[in-house]
């Protein structure tokens, strides 16, 4: 959940989104938007906790979601935080028709809730004290981020900083886009290994390769010893060591001859 201002203008925002936010960022501006009357409009009145039911079967808005979050709390601050949302869900929704649409002639899905929550601002705001900054008019906004890339008093460079971590470089992608011109592409640990000395990633990789193979051959041979290793029938002993089948063989050489008349009366007798 958060709110990448890159930059004041609704448009340029949603310009230098990436191709991921353009697609995500149009869901999650619609769930803070309907988070916004879920918590300002039910403390009304009775009826205007049913228009909200009403809506919700109707597919027009959201559920109440991450309440607490900064980024939600901002939005319900002021009249003014809300319609800035609203515009910058409405070019995101004109680049989403850009980027993927416009081929297949296709809108967002959520554009419809976005349509419906500009139409239908809530009522009943809080009283804000804090001042009002920019040609939006709106209140300071949070920063959702590590403390790291927080930058005081200037949301822009703050998300522009955030926007090249090391955990946003994966989605860096702009279809059909230039990239942004602040935006620079940073090289992870590896890759910088790789540039001051790319020899020694091949050596190494060739080096575990070698070490796979031979690992690999070894146990290929001990498959093969363990298997004829059981092939092998041991021949059994009797009690005193020797082999009993070759005792047994010379028993049966010294056996006298029986001649063959003698084996044909003994069969006709029986």
């Amino acid at each position: 959940m958060n709110i990448f201002i890159l930059s004041w203008c609704v448009k340029q925002c949603a310009l230098w989104h990436f191709d991921k936010h353009v697609v995500k960022m149009i869901v999650e501006l619609a769930q803070l938007l309907s988070t916004a009357h879920w918590q300002l409009d039910t403390s009304v009145d009775s009826s205007s906790t049913a228009n909200l039911h009403s809506w919700l079967a109707d597919g027009v808005i959201y559920k109440s979601t991450h309440v607490n979050h900064p980024c939600a709390k901002w939005v319900r601050e002021h009249p003014n935080n809300y319609r800035y949302t609203v515009r910058l869900a409405k070019a995101l929704c004109e680049e989403y028709y850009f980027r993927y649409g416009e081929q297949r002639n296709r809108r967002h899905a959520t554009e419809r809730i976005i349509d419906h929550l500009q139409a239908n601002v809530p009522q009943n705001w809080p009283l804000c004290n804090k001042s009002l900054i920019g040609e939006h008019g709106v209140t300071e906004p949070a920063q959702a981020m590590p403390d790291d890339f927080k930058v005081p008093n200037d949301v822009v460079a703050a998300y522009r900083l955030y926007y090249q971590s090391d955990a946003k470089q994966p989605l860096a992608s702009w279809k059909d886009r230039p990239q942004p011109n602040w935006y620079t592409r940073r090289h992870t640990g590896r890759q910088i290994q790789s540039m001051i000395e790319p020899g020694s990633l091949i050596r190494q990789k060739r080096k575990k390769n070698q070490q796979t193979n031979a690992e690999s051959v070894q146990q290929q041979r001990s498959n093969r010893k363990l298997s004829k290793k059981r092939r092998t029938v041991a021949i059994p002993a009797d009690m005193n060591g020797g082999n009993c089948f070759s005792d047994l063989r010379e028993e049966i050489l010294r056996l006298p001859i029986m001649p063959l008349q003698n084996l044909l009366c003994d069969r006709q007798l029986k």
